[in-house]
């Protein structure tokens, strides 16, 4: 973050990747971050639009003529498959709606890593045809013993059924 009105020190960059996933920065509660709530993932992996990565430079005491950047992820990610579905059915989207916000908008802070929810949702829906190996990104938030409902549209019906996230 640079203040344009001020050209002294110190000087320190931030940057959020993919740019549609940051939505402002706050002083006092963060990097506001959108964890995509629908989602195209690939076959092995997923929807780039989804992937959130953040990167902060040293701080500098003058402008510098390049900066050194390092990402790391903020989102976490899931792989899905879906069992129990006839086998003719032709799959058109997944929804997933955990009993926790897990997607939507958040606060980042990055002092201490924590997230705040800003608008988040409970819901991500997945643009996809099968029903294996579905990858999914969303907040870092702990789901461990909380519930997950699960609604695959097909072309014979909905498929809904909620199971309980194991704890660790």
């Amino acid at each position: 973050t640079i203040d344009e009105e001020k050209d002294s020190a110190p000087f320190q960059f931030q940057i959020v990747s993919p740019s549609t996933a940051s939505l402002g920065i706050s002083a006092d509660k963060g990097i506001n971050i959108y964890f995509a709530t629908s989602q195209t993932p690939s076959a092995t992996s997923v929807d780039p639009a989804a992937q959130v990565l953040y990167a902060q430079s040293d701080v500098f005491d003058e402008a510098p003529a390049s900066v050194d950047i390092h990402f790391s992820h903020v989102s976490a990610y899931g792989k899905l498959t879906i069992t129990g579905l006839d086998a003719n059915a032709k799959i058109s989207s997944v929804s997933l709606t955990a009993e926790e916000d897990w997607a939507g908008r958040w606060y980042y802070k990055v002092a201490d890593g924590s997230f705040t929810a800003n608008s988040a949702s409970k819901t991500i829906d997945i643009v996809t045809s099968s029903a294996e190996d579905i990858w999914f990104a969303c907040a870092p938030v702990d789901l461990g013993g909380k519930s997950l409902k699960l609604t695959v549209v097909t072309d014979k019906g909905n498929y809904v059924k909620t199971v309980t996230i194991p704890s660790g």
